[in-house]
């Protein structure tokens, strides 16, 4: 007599024996499925987050935020040195910019999780406007990289074939604008002065610089046509295999919201910066008009149809 059994085995909490059973007897066999659980069903999963608070908790934080004076401004006045308190403290020129940098969570996405905790509050968060003492500011996206597999759901073949981090929206760049400097009245000063022509230039002794310039000029043009030049070992030889001084700039790659009949932009914003900004842009689109959903699709700007 023999006996065979072919099954699987999962567990622990509970375990669970899966398979077949087989007897033989002589002439004869006795086979029977077999599907067992026992032990106790453990929940391991971690329990949900609110990621709100945390949020508000870390943008109160001083090491988030950081100034620099703005391009093009000038500071027009020299500040004098500040003392041990001050130094302790964020200082702001009218003429800067007041920068806002977090790696906690991509915004302006759809946001189904932290980690492996689910999100319990909100979905999405974004940074829409800034103000100071009523006066409405200038905002402005800052990119941060952030890994797509850490805040939405993904398949292990989408997680291959997507890249492991994107350029989202971390946070903003806040200024005052054009108008962030206000001055009082012009003064006007009435400058004047004297000019002194001398038309005859004193003669000077012989300068060796110059003859050893001119020399040396002499000596790189006969260079340009002579055989140590052209010879395949020279400097000026291995110039001419690169000929382009200027490198490649390669600039950011951009993600686009198409129409899937022959890929035109659906709407002239529908760029972004990253593939789950634009997959964050299609469903709500589509939340709002279903019949969208067979109709527009994403594509890299490469592929964008021209009109």
């Amino acid at each position: 007599m023999t006996v065979r059994v072919q099954m699987s085995l999962e567990g622990p909490t509970p375990w669970r024996a899966k398979g077949k059973g087989k007897v033989s007897l002589l002439f004869f066999d006795i086979s029977a499925d077999f599907d067992k659980t026992w032990g106790d069903n453990k929940n391991s999963s971690l329990p949900e987050i609110n990621i709100f608070p945390q949020f508000i908790e870390l943008i109160q934080k001083k090491e988030q935020w950081s100034t620099a004076l703005s391009t093009g401004k000038n500071i027009l006045v020299t500040l004098r040195k500040l003392n041990e308190v001050a130094e302790s403290t964020l200082i702001l020129h009218p003429a800067g910019t007041l920068f806002l940098t977090q790696k906690l969570l991509p915004l302006k996405v759809n946001i189904d999780r932290i980690g492996n905790q689910k999100t319990a509050d909100v979905k999405k968060l974004k940074i829409e406007s800034a103000s100071s003492n009523g006066t409405s500011l200038n905002i402005k996206e800052t990119k941060e990289n952030f890994a797509r597999a850490l805040f939405q759901k993904q398949t292990d073949a989408e997680k291959l074939s997507k890249p492991s981090f994107e350029k989202m929206q971390g946070g903003v760049e806040i200024s005052m604008g054009n108008n962030s400097i206000k001055h009082g009245k012009k003064i006007q000063r009435k400058i004047e002065y004297e000019l002194t022509i001398i038309d005859r230039e004193p003669v000077r002794p012989f300068a060796l610089g110059k003859l050893i310039f001119e020399i040396g000029s002499l000596f790189k043009h006969f260079l340009k046509g002579n055989s140590i030049s052209k010879s395949v070992l020279s400097s000026n030889y291995q110039k001419q295999l690169q000929p382009f001084e200027a490198k490649l700039d390669i600039q950011e790659e951009y993600y686009c919201v198409a129409f899937q009949s022959n890929n035109t932009l659906f709407e002239t914003n529908a760029v972004f910066g990253s593939e789950m900004e634009a997959e964050t842009f299609i469903k709500d689109k589509v939340n709002t008009s279903p019949n969208l959903k067979n109709q527009i699709h994403i594509v890299p700007q490469f592929e964008l149809e021209e009109i």
